[in-house]
Order: C-alpha cells, then structure tokens, then sequence
C-alpha cells in the first residue's frame, strides 16, 4: 500500500499494513461478519442496517441510470483491468 508520508508535504511511500487481532490478546476472538450481523438483528440492533427510507432513496437515485444503461442512452464503458480506465473518460478529462 502507499501512504502519505507524515509531515506537510505531499509525498507518499510504501508501506506495510499488517494488522491482525491474532497479534493481541489470544483469548478475544472476533465474530466473523455474518455472525455480527445476525446477533445484531436479533438484538434489534438496527446500527448495521439500512433503513426503509435509505433504500428507497438510494433505488430513486440509482434507477434512472440502470435505465439509462438498458435503454443505450448512456452505455456503460467497460475497460480492461488493470487499464486507467475507458477512452470516453480520458477525453471527458481532455475537454
């Protein structure tokens, strides 16, 4: 990974993120995520879960641009992996 170097400047560099509970105390272990989402639910704990309203404004703001996809109004750009991404958006940032 790279990261900002501390300071004021604007200089990354390499470095090694090697984080692990395994690393701490032996005798805590973590629930894994489905674990934590199911013992959350039935606890009523709603703090990972989205609320009816959220979802409905994220599908309101996300369903005229799947149309837009299906329709072929506005493609989707498709790029190979690893590429800096597809040609309409070199020239978007050209213009």
């Amino acid at each position: 990974m790279r990261v900002k170097k501390p300071g004021f400047g604007n200089e990354i560099e390499p470095a090694i993120m090697d984080f692990s509970y395994a690393h701490g105390k032996q005798d805590t272990k973590a629930p894994d995520a489905y674990e934590r989402v199911l013992v959350d639910a039935m606890r009523g704990d709603k703090a990972l879960f989205a609320t009816r309203d959220e979802i409905l404004e994220s599908w309101r703001i996300v369903q005229p641009i799947l149309d837009a996809w299906t329709s072929d109004r506005s493609p989707l750009r498709e790029y190979k992996i690893g590429s800096p991404g597809p040609g309409a958006a070199s020239k978007l940032m050209k213009s």
